[in-house]
């Protein structure tokens, strides 16, 4: 249900020649992951452009969605960065 939800709101707005998507709280990096293989698949204006980027409070969780992010081979597509985003 997660994929389909991701899917649907990617195909709704396709992301633009420089713009990044921001999710706040990557977890194990599902989300970054699935974003990242369906932006990465889009033509990009610059090599290498990050197009994901998420963030994470929980230094073990930003460890595991690397380690996720590098097996998936996007780490060039999509980041996770440590931090807290203020509401």
């Amino acid at each position: 249900l997660k994929a389909e939800v991701i899917d649907d709101a990617v195909a709704t707005r396709p992301l633009a020649a420089r713009d990044v998507c921001v999710e706040m709280g990557c977890f194990v990096g599902y989300t970054a992951i699935r974003l990242g293989w369906r932006f990465g698949n889009q033509e990009r204006c610059w090599p290498r452009f990050t197009r994901v980027l998420s963030t994470e409070f929980d230094a073990i969780h930003i460890c595991v969605a690397r380690r996720h992010l590098d097996a998936a081979r996007l780490a060039t597509t999509a980041e996770d960065w440590p931090g807290h985003v203020p509401w």
